[in-house]
């Protein structure tokens, strides 16, 4: 006689909130915050009732995958898009782990192909090297104010970030081997 399978209960929302509980301990808030505002899109698209067996691939999952990618490249949400299918494959994964899902039933687990299939990239907004003599005219000519035209040449003689140089204290200037040194103990200027 073999013992029969026990059918879970479990909702998709059941896995969002378990994964978020140990989430919550291992990461940033920054990145809970962003995970968490994941789950709640994807709930408010497929319902927190929904029972999660049907995301698993015996049960039409990579359809129910399929067709929320597809929504959101509709929406112009690519990235988010693929970010959100890589979540669920976490959250899967989990429920798998739990007992709460099938072994090798996780409809999220690859890269589906229209993710970031309508994605075209673009190039940031950048100087060409033939007008870099101009740009450094114009910040000499400038009437603004002279701070301003100095923090604007440090930032590029630098290569920083504009919030590492507005961090920067006078007091860490060490005149005598003239240069900038900054405490270890700064957070998020070590870099």
């Amino acid at each position: 006689d073999q013992p029969k399978e026990k059918k879970q209960d479990k909702t998709l929302k059941d896995a969002f909130d378990y994964f978020l509980d140990l989430h919550k301990k291992q990461v940033k808030e920054r990145t809970y915050q962003n995970s968490k505002n994941r789950c709640l899109q994807m709930q408010q698209y497929f319902g927190e009732d929904i029972m999660l067996n049907l995301f698993e691939i015996d049960n039409g999952g990579k359809a129910k995958i399929t067709e929320f990618l597809e929504s959101m490249n509709a929406a112009g949400s690519e990235y988010q898009a693929s970010r959100c299918r890589r979540l669920l494959n976490n959250i899967f994964s989990l429920a798998i782990e739990k007992g709460w899902m099938r072994d090798n039933q996780n409809s999220a687990r690859e890269k589906f192909t229209i993710e970031l299939a309508t994605h075209q990239p673009k190039g940031n907004p950048h100087l060409e090297w033939s007008e870099v003599p101009d740009l450094l005219k114009a910040i000499n000519n400038s009437e603004g104010n002279k701070l301003t035209q100095l923090a604007t040449k440090l930032h590029l003689l630098m290569c920083t970030r504009v919030g590492v140089l507005v961090r920067l204290q006078w007091d860490w200037f060490d005149k005598e081997n003239d240069q900038w040194v900054i405490p270890a103990q700064t957070s998020g200027l070590k870099r």
